[in-house]
Formats: C-alpha cells, sequence, structure tokens
C-alpha cells in the first residue's frame, strides 16, 4: 500500500514542479523563491525511489540510488531559508533587505548545508529495510540525532508566513507551515512510512501556491 501512496506523491510533486517551472518562465528566473523548484526536484526523486525500490531490488545499484536521497536533503532542503527571506523580502519586510541580514540568511543556509553534510552524508553506513512492501536504505551509523536544520528552516519558514499573511493577507502559506511543523511534532495516527512525506507535499503545496501569490501580486501593483 506505502508503495502505491509514494507513487501518488510523487505524481503530485511532479504537478507542482510543472506549476513552479511555469511561474518561474512566466515571472522570471532570478526570482531567490525560485529555489522552491530544486526542492520540489528533491522531492519528486525521494518519492519515486521510494515507490519504485522494489523493483531495482536489493543491492549495490539502488544503495547508490539511495545515498543520492541523503545528499538531496543535506544539501536542497535549507534552501528553504532562502526561499522564506524571499517571500518576506517581497512582502515588503524592509528590515530582512538590510545587508547584514542577507548576509546572514547566506551565511546560516551555508552552515546548514555544512552541518547535514557532516551529521547526515560523511561516513553513513546504509542498510536496506522493507516496511509496509517498501523496499529502502536507511542510514545506520548516525542514528536519529537532533534535527537542527529542520528545527532552523521550520522556524524561518514559520516567521516567514506570519509576516506574509499580516502584510498581504495570504495565510495558506501559514496554514501549510502549521501543518507540516504541527504534523512533525505528533506520531503518525496511522501504521505508514508515508506520514511525513505526506506533510512534505502539503508543505510544498503552500509554498507554490505562495510562490504563485505573490508573482501576481507583484504584476498587479
Amino acid at each position: 500500500m506505502d508503495m502505491i501512496l509514494f507513487f501518488l506523491i510523487m505524481i503530485f510533486h511532479t504537478c507542482l514542479l510543472i506549476v513552479a517551472i511555469g511561474l518561474a518562465y512566466r515571472n522570471g528566473w532570478f526570482v531567490v523563491s525560485n529555489v522552491i523548484i530544486l526542492v520540489i526536484l528533491a522531492l519528486v526523486y525521494d518519492n519515486a525511489l521510494l515507490a519504485f525500490g522494489k523493483f531495482f531490488k536489493e543491492g549495490v545499484r539502488l544503495e547508490f540510488l539511495s545515498e543520492i536521497r541523503f545528499w538531496l536533503h543535506a544539501i536542497v532542503t535549507p534552501l528553504l531559508l532562502l526561499y522564506a527571506w524571499d517571500t518576506m523580502r517581497r512582502a515588503g519586510v524592509n528590515w530582512v533587505k538590510k545587508r547584514a541580514v542577507v548576509w546572514g540568511v547566506l551565511g546560516v543556509t551555508v552552515l546548514l548545508i555544512v552541518y547535514g553534510l557532516v551529521t547526515e552524508v560523511f561516513g553513513m553506513t546504509l542498510e536496506s529495510y522493507v516496511y509496509n512492501g517498501v523496499l529502502a536504505y536507511t542510514d545506520a551509523s548516525h542514528g536519529a540525532g537532533f534535527p537542527v536544520m529542520v528545527i532552523v528552516v521550520s522556524v524561518a519558514l514559520l516567521i516567514a508566513s506570519i509576516y506574509v499573511g499580516r502584510i498581504q493577507n495570504w495565510f495558506w502559506y501559514l496554514i501549510g507551515v502549521f501543518f507540516m511543523t504541527a504534523g512533525m511534532l505528533s506520531p503518525s495516527p496511522v501504521e505508514t512510512g508515508v506520514y511525513d512525506n505526506f506533510l512534505e507535499l502539503i508543505l510544498l503545496f503552500s509554498l507554490t501556491t505562495t510562490k504563485a501569490f505573490q508573482d501576481q501580486y507583484v504584476k498587479s501593483r
């Protein structure tokens, strides 16, 4: 069952990817919040590998493809800090335009990428597992650890979504971040490995619609 759900989530993410690329094509590629294209692309890969891993069968090939998942997570997830910053800038929050803030956001983004690579990627040992019909690889060397990256990114998105909601009267951003955060802090209500991926889909849907709203908002002014 999980395999089918991962496949469906992959399809929905692919639809979001097409929308995000379309927005960039129509409104300009050199917009910082276009980083969600990379985030969505990574999630398409992630869910596709979980959906079809069983067909690759256990072995070196699937292990290598799974290793890429960890690299993508470590490198791409911190880019949501840039997305959060840009949505505040586009909402007219003046203090985020200060040079110190810009360099601070860039610096924290780079630090989180390095932190993710060191704690999640370098020296990892992948082991295969099967859960609800899904064959995948997990890192058995680092353990769960403290989710510094996820916490920092979630806080940044939460702050940005509050500003955007208050200034531009757009609350779908906040709703998506709230559901993602609340869901991560709560135990899964069902016996499935798809729960976190479903929460990610809700978040990326809200981020993509926010990008579309802000693109239109800028045009209408």
